[in-house]
């Protein structure tokens, strides 16, 4: 390879630095809470808004009109697990407050198991 062909070749391929890795942690909006476990009704708020619009989305049928409350799970009628549904509330709380929630070996399952779970990780802020 000439000279002019080694400086294109390098140019096209960046280096990428493989040290720097994203921190995970998720972000609490209202800089006058300090740690959940002083305002835990805030965050029991805010997983309901986020957990109600997400099953509104995907089974609009099923929960339109119905409120959701801290009470609420998504179990079929049968009150069997619902799968799908539990993959999906786990990638919207993923998402909210960017954590990671193993789907093999956690299925949380109504709205108390997404609060006793992000209480679990929280650490203060």
């Amino acid at each position: 390879m000439n000279t002019p062909t080694r400086m294109l070749f390098k140019r096209q391929m960046p280096v990428l630095q493989m040290t720097q890795a994203p921190i995970r942690g998720f972000y609490y909006p209202d800089a006058n809470h300090h740690h959940l476990n002083q305002e835990p009704h805030v965050l029991a708020k805010r997983i309901i808004k986020v957990v109600g619009e997400r099953l509104r989305h995907i089974d609009h049928n099923r929960w339109d009109g119905v409120p959701v409350t801290f009470k609420t799970h998504w179990n079929s009628e049968n009150g069997e697990i619902d799968i799908k549904t539990c993959i999906l509330i786990h990638d919207i709380i993923e998402r909210e407050f960017n954590i990671d929630i193993d789907d093999r070996k956690i299925l949380l399952q109504s709205i108390q198991d997404c609060f006793h779970f992000i209480m679990s990780l929280h650490t203060a802020i």
